[in-house]
């Protein structure tokens, strides 16, 4: 219930910005990228690869559907004489689908634009948890190996977006800060990724 009057504020928000600052633009950017991560729920490190379209339904307001990719990049501790049971890696892989509403909220003389989007998240992946170790029939401490947690679920997706025109006037580059939401839990991943925006239409 919180991450829905979360998002329902935030499109309040986004919507009265929008008419505040209505101007005709249909300018549409194909934006492509990559960064960092984590996997919020236990913890897990990552690194994400974006894919993304900015629609301009005016010159402050766009929708941003994407598609984005997480990998876990957790190694686990090699066997040694001195660790002969090492901790393995929890793994997470993660495809995420969102639409979101961005809203300019702040523009600068030098051309950076800081905004602000919200909207629908779709996370489908899989999670493997190391269950630790345990003693076999013949009490040898073994591996218990990994817990595996598929996962289909709805939630929100907030993003802070730092946008700036490069040397060419057809491209942009921006920085994104983003967070999800699923199940109840505000934190599911979080994102930092740099991306490279090329015109398709103006």
């Amino acid at each position: 219930m919180k991450i829905k009057l979360l998002l329902a504020s935030l499109v309040i928000v986004i919507a009265t910005l929008s008419n505040a600052n209505a101007q005709s633009k249909s300018d549409i950017y194909y934006n492509i990228g990559g960064g960092i991560g984590a996997e919020g729920n236990v913890g897990i490190p990552g690194i994400n690869i974006s894919n993304d379209l900015n629609y301009y339904l005016s010159k402050s307001l766009s929708l941003n559907p994407s598609l984005l990719f997480f990998q876990s990049t957790d190694f686990s501790q090699k066997k040694t004489a001195s660790n002969p049971y090492p901790e393995l890696a929890d793994k997470s892989t993660a495809l995420l689908m969102n639409f979101a509403f961005q809203a300019d909220l702040l523009k600068t003389n030098y051309g950076l634009h800081v905004g602000l989007a919200a909207g629908p998240s779709y996370h489908y992946g899989v999670d493997n948890y190391f269950r630790g170790y345990g003693n076999d029939e013949h009490n040898v401490l073994v591996s218990k190996g990994y817990q595996r947690i598929s996962r289909s679920q709805v939630g929100l997706l907030t993003q802070l977006s730092f946008d700036w025109i490069g040397n060419q006037a057809n491209r942009k580059q921006s920085i994104d800060i983003s967070v999800t939401g699923y199940d109840g839990y505000y934190g599911w991943h979080a994102m930092l990724t740099y991306k490279v925006g090329f015109l398709l239409k103006k």
